[in-house]
């Protein structure tokens, strides 16, 4: 008996460990795409003010654009934001590795994880109710059912919106 306990343990571990690492994966990989997206265009529209081939207007706008992107990127640190949830991610999997191999116990693991959630920003709800569902796959297959129901409008803003007072489960309190 003590076996199922310490299995049934071990994968609701990790089940944290992969829904918070998918988490950080999915807001590594916008915020990073934002950044590249932002330096694409500085390196763009900079390079059309100073050769300014459509005439003086087009370049003096292609300048102040220039600089609002890059006020936008640096203000809002796409970058340092996407670097953050690339060591959250990392050590979230880290963990999951760890309780597949047993080299970790899973009060040990939840407390590595308590640890790492201090360093996290406010959670967008709709990423995190999707890496909830990708998570339940991995660690239970089909053997139970999703936990959450995520819309397709919902899907498309969810890293632009927190959507903190959306219930995404699919047991809808009555």
């Amino acid at each position: 008996m003590a076996t199922i306990e310490s299995s049934a343990s071990i994968d609701a571990a990790k089940f944290a460990a992969y829904q918070n690492g998918s988490y950080h994966a999915d807001r590594e990989g916008i915020l990073d795409r934002r950044h590249r997206i932002m330096m694409f265009l500085v390196i763009a529209l900079g390079t059309t003010s100073v050769v300014g081939p459509f005439g003086p207007l087009v370049q003096t706008y292609s300048g102040v654009v220039t600089a609002l992107i890059g006020a936008v990127d640096l203000a809002f640190g796409f970058s340092i934001r996407a670097r953050n949830h690339a060591y959250l991610r990392k050590e979230y999997f880290r963990i999951a590795a760890a309780l597949a191999s047993r080299k970790c116990k899973p009060l040990d693991a939840e407390a590595k994880m308590m640890e790492l959630a201090a360093d996290e920003e406010p959670i967008f709800m709709a990423a995190h109710a999707i890496a909830e569902n990708w998570a339940m796959k991995a660690v239970y297959g089909d053997s139970k059912p999703l936990p959450c129901e995520v819309g397709w409008l919902r899907r498309q803003f969810r890293h632009l919106f927190l959507m903190t007072d959306v219930n995404f489960s699919t047991k809808k309190k009555k």
